[in-house]
């Protein structure tokens, strides 16, 4: 008996450390900053995240969704161990040049903001596997943005951008990439090869999509899947120009009205 009741209290203590490291009030966390690794304020109307943020060291999650927030402070540069971080559906129209001090972190989420404009620091997320930067007013993207290699998943759906640089080629490990909703110009013909690519999303970018001659005859890493491009009517090559590839090969278009 007096074992189980030991027991009991050792698992009681270490639940309770446990939930110690995961707080939903910015003061409260400040309280035990050392200890905080998940701080979810998501629904909090903030408009400015406090530079107190800066004490919370061990922080590898930060979620401020729907907080009202219009600019970051920043000392949130100061975060070396975040790792994931959800900012979405807030009124940020721009990211403090520190940001790009976030080099561990692998998720990044700003959909839903005003963001207009991305700093020439964003290079400096080497670790950034997801990015999600669907619904901003993005009309470019900086020369620094094509050094992150380490992209698996990007989202870009919604934006007004015009361009995007053959240096896209550099993301060699990218996986999906949406493209849709957007003013592009012209889709670069180095996105059809990147060797892990297997959706592509190009519904309404604005562009009239011209497919490689050799669509059919691209390597891929995974064979096994098909590899899918979805395209609208208006921005769709003439109908000679899709080739049906095998199974296994090249692109599978998909044609949306």
């Amino acid at each position: 008996m007096r074992y189980s009741f030991l027991l009991l209290s050792v698992l009681s203590s270490a639940c309770f450390a446990q939930e110690k490291k995961v707080s939903h009030n910015l003061e409260m966390a400040l309280l035990n900053p050392a200890e905080i690794t998940d701080l979810n304020l998501s629904g909090a109307q903030l408009e400015k995240l406090s530079p107190d943020i800066a004490k919370l060291t061990n922080l590898k999650v930060l979620k401020l969704y729907g907080c009202g927030l219009k600019e970051l402070c920043p000392e949130i540069s100061q975060l070396k161990n975040l790792e994931v971080a959800d900012i979405g559906d807030n009124y940020l129209k721009t990211l403090p040049a520190e940001f790009g001090n976030l080099v561990n972190l692998k998720e990044l989420d700003l959909k839903r903001n005003e963001l207009t404009l991305l700093p020439e620091e964003i290079g400096g997320l080497k670790n950034l596997i997801n990015l999600d930067l669907s619904n901003n007013k993005l009309t470019s993207l900086p020369f620094t943005f094509y050094t992150l290699e380490n992209l698996i998943n990007l989202n870009l759906e919604f934006n007004n951008i015009s361009s995007i640089s053959p240096l896209i080629s550099s993301f060699e490990n990218l996986q999906t990439l949406n493209l849709s909703r957007n003013k592009l110009e012209k889709v670069p013909q180095s996105i059809w090869s990147l060797s892990n690519l297997s959706s592509l999303n190009l519904y309404k970018c604005g562009a009239v999509i011209e497919l490689p001659q050799n669509i059919c005859k691209i390597p891929w890493v995974n064979s096994t899947i098909k590899r899918y491009a979805l395209l609208d009517m208006w921005g769709a090559p003439p109908s000679t120009s899709i080739h049906k590839c095998p199974y296994g090969y090249g692109w599978y278009i998909s044609i949306n009205n």
